[in-house]
């Protein structure tokens, strides 16, 4: 049996697979990605909810508007809630704060995350279990799709540890968030896609290999 655990923090360099300089002709500008921004996210709160094993799984995406930081630069608070509930009764929940630096490169928008805080609140605990502290979260690039919405991914490969059996291997992750108006409501895409990993090579780094399994996916929808 296959198993997938992505290691959040790391970036995986290839050289198959450059997603600023082969895709740019669908890069949007900072001020173009603002714009989509504020129609399609911010102040909104977008959910996706399911039921695993008689465990309903709550998750939540709260965008925050966006703060001008100069130069043409923004910020973008997003706050994520999953909440576990059986029976009625919250078995867990967890909260990220994220911050989104929204920075010009090139003319191209790019998103530098940062995890700014976790808290966790397991059944029967009083109060929430806090870590704090600035931690990187990934860098993404913003490309317009063909519903009037954008899309974005992460700018090179997450870095993920493919088990089989008692067999560990080095793979990694490609992430789509795709967002775009669909009757009134903002509905968002987030596909997982992992990949092998072939030979690496100095200042070069690894050769990309064929998707592994199908596809992780969720949809979320504003309220």
């Amino acid at each position: 049996m296959l198993r997938i655990i992505h290691i959040i923090m790391l970036v995986v360099i290839v050289t198959a697979l450059s997603s600023f300089n082969s895709v740019a002709g669908d890069s949007l500008g900072v001020l173009e990605f603002k714009k989509l921004y504020d129609g399609l996210l911010s102040g909104k709160t977008l959910v996706n909810e399911s039921e695993q094993d008689g465990t309903v799984v709550k998750k939540e995406k709260i965008y925050g508007k966006a703060v001008d930081t100069g130069d043409g630069d923004f910020d973008i608070p997003v706050t994520q809630v999953i909440t576990y509930t059986k029976d009625g009764k919250l078995e867990l929940k967890v909260k990220v704060d994220i911050l989104d630096r929204v920075h010009d490169l090139g003319g191209r928008a790019i998103i530098q995350e940062e995890i700014a805080g976790i808290s966790v609140l397991e059944e029967g605990d009083e109060v929430t279990e806090d870590a704090s502290g600035i931690e990187f979260g990934g860098i993404y690039r913003v490309g317009k799709n063909a519903q009037g919405g954008f899309d974005v991914h992460n700018f090179s490969l997450t870095p993920s540890l493919l088990i089989d059996g008692d067999d560990l291997s080095l793979a990694g992750s490609m992430i789509t968030y795709s967002c775009s108006d669909q009757d009134a409501k903002t509905v968002c895409n987030y596909t997982l896609r992992d990949f092998e990993l072939g030979d690496y090579e100095p200042y070069k780094g690894y050769q990309i290999g064929k998707p592994i399994g199908g596809d992780f996916t969720e949809t979320f929808v504003s309220k």
